[in-house]
């Protein structure tokens, strides 16, 4: 059995085949759509369909994600390691998501009666009996919800405290608890009841956090939630003692970024993808992308304040759910039509756009803002498959993300978005002024 094929060696195994890891630089990637040169480290697609979002897992190159298998016409959570092939089927149907850099993986589970729970599993012992594996621990349906996050609290020797946050009851629940690795499979138990998230945040009357998408940092100190009557993503430092959440506001994001944010180990990162769309932007978008909501990805520095744009195929594509690896390297889904390929890049092989630079463009006036107007609808037509009406901050992101040369080729010839593509390599380069 074919177990999936590394499209960047083109090579096809199974679960015993070898498996040649030779590293790709893409600088052709969508040609003017990611001109950048940028360093692939692999891309790998499973046999079976990736259909909603995916974590890395475990202590070196897996990751875990909701599939899709044909063959069953079932929906199933898989365990996939990208370094061997092996796609192992584990239990659930939706959002397997581990605890960072351990052997820890939650699943949340419907108990029949439209309420969910969450089980915890040995990752140990999914590796060896896949769906047979037991749970080493189960929540009541008091942690309800799906789109958990997981962050670590606290390492010493084989047991870790972490803490849990879904979108649960009125808007989002957490709770702490602790594992301890000393034995197979691990023993872990609560540490605090399931406590409602973010109280200060909360409608007075109907106690609902009026946010969605909560994700927490690895460190579980801060959190991210999307503001929907701001249509803004937000991030806050969160205080389990009181559960209040305080937002930072010099590090929240820019309008219409709309995606699960992933933070990096040390929480100075965020990972997300964004849409090229002006979506109106209800609960009702928080489901799986369709093609044509043309979703690109970037991780922000909340310290240097920069943007790193990950590689976008172009017309039809999106490139959605970035997430940190074990390794240090990002890695995302990419979609076109009815491909799906996870990609690993080497984040340190993008270059970054500064933020201040953004935000002094967006201010233009629309007079002043006409040429990067007019230069960002080339860009439209030459790398999505329809006109959109995007935000200011997302096409600006996309022309800071064109080299000089791309850039005047866009131009061709024109004096006034000529002068635009000499602005923007300005901004990308300081020494140009």
């Amino acid at each position: 059995m074919k177990y999936f094929a590394k499209i960047a060696g083109m090579v096809t195994m199974g679960l015993l085949g070898g498996c040649s890891h030779s590293p790709t630089n893409a600088s052709d990637l969508g040609g003017l759509c990611q001109p950048h040169p940028v360093k692939i480290v692999g891309r790998y697609t499973p046999s079976v369909t990736p259909k909603y979002f995916f974590k890395s897992v475990g202590t070196a190159h897996e990751i875990a994600f909701a599939g899709y298998a044909a063959e069953s016409k079932a929906d199933q959570n898989i365990l996939f390691d990208l370094k061997t092939g092996k796609l192992t089927p584990i239990p659930g149907e939706f959002d397997p998501i581990g605890l960072f850099k351990t052997d820890l993986l939650s699943v949340p589970t419907d108990n029949g009666e439209g309420r969910t729970a969450m089980k915890f599993y040995d990752l140990r012992e999914l590796r060896r009996l896949g769906v047979k594996a037991k749970p080493i621990f189960e929540t009541d349906t008091s942690l309800m919800g799906r789109y958990q996050s997981l962050g670590v609290l606290e390492r010493d020797g084989q047991r870790v405290k972490f803490r849990v946050i879904t979108d649960g009851d009125l808007g989002g629940n957490f709770r702490d608890f602790e594992v301890d690795f000393g034995s197979e499979p691990a023993k872990m138990k609560a540490l605090r009841k399931t406590q409602p998230l973010c109280k200060n945040l909360r409608n007075k009357k109907s106690h609902q956090l009026d946010y969605k998408l909560p994700m927490l940092s690895k460190d579980g100190k801060r959190l991210s939630l999307f503001d929907l009557s701001q249509q803004k993503m937000k991030i806050f430092d969160f205080n389990p003692a009181s559960s209040q959440c305080t937002e930072v506001p010099a590090l929240s994001l820019n309008r219409g970024d709309i995606g699960k944010l992933d933070f990096n180990p040390d929480g100075s990162q965020v990972a997300f993808h964004y849409s090229d769309r002006s979506l109106e932007l209800s609960p009702l978008t928080f489901g799986t992308p369709e093609s044509y909501w043309q979703l690109r990805s970037a991780v922000y520095d909340l310290n240097k304040k920069t943007y790193q744009l990950l590689p976008f195929l172009g017309k039809g594509a999106n490139t959605l759910y970035p997430t940190f690896h074990t390794n240090g390297n990002l890695l995302f889904l990419e979609t076109e039509g009815e491909r799906y390929s996870f990609v690993e890049v080497d984040l340190k092989s993008i270059p970054a756009i500064p933020h201040q630079a953004v935000e002094a463009l967006i201010g233009l006036s629309d007079l002043e803002f006409a040429p990067y107007q007019k230069l960002s609808n080339l860009f439209v037509e030459k790398c999505f498959s329809e006109a959109v009406q995007s935000f200011r901050a997302n096409r600006l992101l996309n022309l800071l993300a064109l080299g000089p040369e791309s850039c005047l080729k866009l131009a061709s010839g024109d004096p006034a978005l000529q002068k635009v593509c000499r602005k923007l390599a300005q901004i990308n380069d300081p020494s140009l002024h």
